[in-house]
């Protein structure tokens, strides 16, 4: 899924996640729980999509809050595929995902994802054809 979603420009945003349910529940040795959650966001120059990707490590589900650059989504549409692997935290095999699948969701410069625990997520969102 990584590789069918590359891009070569990046996009500056900001990543968000909600520390509320969170507490209490674990215990993060930096401090910092964009510690255990990244994310990347690139243009495909040969459609033109905005592409997300987003990875967790953390091991409960959490809410993703992502802000993009105002009219950074000027010309894309705002329906978007929502592709979602999770699964255990030390795999034996990392090709054996408990979760796989793709979903439409909508998005605007501001929107939500829930990410499940020990996750690797795609949000590809598609430029408009002229």
């Amino acid at each position: 899924a990584y590789g069918k979603n590359s891009g070569e420009n990046y996009v500056y945003s900001e990543l968000q996640a909600s520390y509320d349910p969170l507490v209490g529940k674990l215990n993060f040795p930096s401090g910092r729980l964009t510690d255990y959650i990244d994310k990347s966001v690139v243009i495909d120059s040969r459609t033109g999509d905005l592409i997300i990707k987003v990875v967790s490590l953390l091991p409960i589900e959490t809410d993703l809050n992502i802000n993009l650059e105002e009219g950074t989504l000027n010309g894309y549409n705002t329906a978007a595929d929502f592709t979602v692997m999770a699964g255990d935290s030390n795999p034996k095999n990392e090709r054996n995902w408990k979760t796989n699948e793709t979903q439409t969701i909508t998005v605007g410069n501001t929107f939500n994802v829930k990410l499940p625990a020990n996750s690797f997520s795609i949000i590809r969102i598609k430029k408009n054809k002229k």
